[in-house]
């Protein structure tokens, strides 16, 4: 079973390293900086270096590039803010690629893209409000769309980042908690349709 943890546009820190290696062992994580970290000293700077030198589409690339390099074993993917966009981009063709669902937090980026239609399960762990437009609006558009699960959480955008000034304790030890479990159950399931 391969899990892949997609980034944000801070990339691999050592923070996301943590999450990744917590979450389990057959982690592939994707970052828009080939694995550097490039210890940005705030969120701006790190947008601003994000859109500059990768953008969505860019990423969106590398994402399918990564999941298509990946394709002889069964699979989850799970993104955030960013990288959860980035999976929604492509979820339309994910199916092909063994993957079984996906997992994407606060990818407000998703907004303008309502029309997709997933091929695989999608749940969407969506921050209690965003600052630059309204949520509701893009929830309400997507709830309707098959395949698609919207949680509502009582955390904000950037929860599961401890260096976000958004980064919630609460909010990311009850969701490690729940990736983990998930890794280990979806491994046990992979393991029963391979014998």
């Amino acid at each position: 079973m391969r899990i892949f943890v997609v980034s944000d546009i801070w990339g691999a820190t050592e923070p996301f390293k943590k999450l990744c290696q917590d979450i389990g062992d057959n982690v592939i994580s994707i970052d828009p900086y080939d694995g550097v970290n490039l210890s940005f000293s705030d969120e701006q700077q790190a947008y601003q270096h994000f859109i500059k030198n990768v953008g969505l589409e860019q990423y969106t690339q590398l994402v399918f590039h990564q999941v298509s390099q990946h394709k002889q074993s069964a699979g989850i993917l799970i993104g955030f803010s960013i990288g959860a966009s980035a999976i929604w981009n492509i979820s339309s063709m994910l199916s092909e690629y063994q993957i079984m669902k996906a997992y994407c937090f606060y990818g407000g980026q998703i907004r303008h893209k309502t029309d997709m239609l997933p091929s695989i399960e999608i749940e969407l762990i969506a921050p209690q409000s965003e600052a630059h437009f309204d949520q509701n609006e893009m929830l309400n558009a997507i709830q309707k769309i098959k395949k698609v699960n919207i949680q509502r959480t009582p955390y904000y955008h950037g929860f599961m980042n401890s260096l976000s000034r958004n980064f919630d304790k609460q909010g990311y030890e009850k969701y490690l908690d729940l990736l983990v479990r998930l890794s280990h159950y979806k491994m046990k399931i992979a393991a029963y349709f391979l014998w």
